[in-house]
């Protein structure tokens, strides 16, 4: 699953971000800044689960795909309302990977614990 465009609204301390990711994106700066928060927004938008409120306007495009995008406890796909199920289905038909792999991949707490060579061979894995 590559991401074509990431849109934020309001969630934790992201009023407002929006970025075209390339093939290879690293976000980078100061403690507090929120580098993780990014991460979190897009697995809320995913998969549905937040470390935070749920009052965030998160959408999601997936390079070649479709647009999913998650408003508090409503979730579209492509403009249309439906459920978290539908989004696993699609997500896993398109791109093979499953609902708990995503939730893996987008553990901002999970990568944040592993080390440097660690971390370097699992995001590069997703390159290729």
């Amino acid at each position: 699953m590559i991401l074509e465009h990431l849109s934020i609204r309001r969630y934790k301390s992201k009023s407002a971000f929006e970025m075209k990711p390339g093939k290879l994106t690293v976000l980078a700066g100061k403690i507090g800044t929120g580098k993780s928060s990014v991460l979190e927004a897009v697995r809320y938008a995913i998969t549905g689960v937040s470390e935070s409120d749920t009052k965030a306007d998160v959408s999601v495009k997936l390079l070649g795909g479709k647009t999913i995008h998650r408003k508090g406890r409503t979730v579209k796909v492509e403009g249309t309302a439906t459920s978290q199920e539908s989004v696993r289905r699609m997500l896993e038909d398109g791109s093979g990977v499953g609902l708990d792999s995503m939730k893996v991949i987008t553990s901002g707490k999970l990568l944040a614990s592993m080390k440097a060579d660690k971390l370097s061979e699992f995001l590069t894995s997703f390159l290729t």
